[in-house]
């Protein structure tokens, strides 16, 4: 099996709805901060305001919006019976989310880390925000990257499962990052495809980078659209002198970025994104 013919279902969500919280979630290492890099790119370049939360430390986010990091609850804070310092926490996100109906076009965007993702279900039912945000309009999607290896692809498949349940009225999509031999060497019952199973609106379809080519778009801190462009002088010396890597290399990673770029518009598209609602 290769991944041109398996049947990735593509996205299908009403064109023009508004997608107003963009979350990427997954209780595993599996790009989560890269397709927030993505997503963040295409609402900044659609004119949208972006509102950008983070948990891990790091800098990649703030080239499209300043970033407000939240800290997360220690596992022995909890275990003393202290379960109320998360939600104090996500206090920003609660109050970033109330201010979208008087924001038409403002985008919350969450890059959740691994034990984030595990959280967020319960914060977000606790705001009750499932029918709070859908009675006005206003749409959540949850990114659930993955790679087709078993670990990955199990934790997608209890994140999708618990977000169907907590907030039930927005869109889960997996995002499943692979390229045709990764498909073609899993066996028919993995939970990859367990995990495509269940996307009930489509899957974002990524392709697969390698390492070096991942590792030097961390090291980047400009938006996507300005990397992705291997023909311009200008942004190749950027990519050497911010990455370290020498020109081939570095028009390597340009394209990587170029194919994100493009294969997460074309993945959105039928959605038609457009400010406003």
């Amino acid at each position: 099996m290769s991944i041109m013919s398996y049947p990735f279902p593509t996205l299908s969500i009403p064109a023009g709805t508004r997608i107003g919280f963009f979350v990427t979630v997954s209780p595993k290492k599996s790009a989560k901060t890269t397709v927030s890099r993505i997503a963040a790119n295409e609402f900044a370049d659609g004119g949208f305001e972006l509102v950008v939360l983070q948990h891990d430390i790091h800098h990649l986010l703030e080239c499209f919006a300043p970033t407000v990091r939240i800290d997360l609850a220690k596992a022995s804070q909890i275990m003393r019976g202290k379960t109320s310092i998360d939600l104090h926490n996500h206090s920003p996100l609660s109050d970033a989310l109330l201010s979208l109906p008087d924001h038409p076009r403002r985008v919350v965007l969450l890059d959740a880390s691994a034990q984030g993702s595990e959280r967020i279900g319960s914060i977000l039912n606790a705001g009750r925000f499932n029918k709070w945000l859908a009675n006005r309009g206003i749409h959540a999607m949850f990114a659930v990257p993955m790679r087709p290896i078993h670990d990955s692809a199990l934790g997608a498949v209890t994140m999708i499962e618990e977000l169907h349940a907590v907030m039930p009225d927005h869109f889960v999509v997996p995002v499943p990052v692979c390229d045709p031999d990764d498909l073609a060497l899993l066996p028919k019952d993995h939970p990859f495809f367990d995990a495509i199973k269940l996307a009930r609106h489509g899957v974002i379809h990524l392709p697969a980078l390698g390492e070096e080519i991942a590792a030097g778009l961390e090291r980047l801190e400009r938006p996507l659209s300005e990397i992705a462009d291997p023909d311009s002088e200008e942004t190749l010396k950027y990519i050497v002198e911010a990455s370290g890597h020498d020109r081939l290399v570095s028009g390597l990673i340009s394209e990587g970025a170029q194919q994100l770029v493009s294969a997460f518009e074309s993945a959105i598209a039928p959605l038609e994104l457009a400010p406003g609602g």
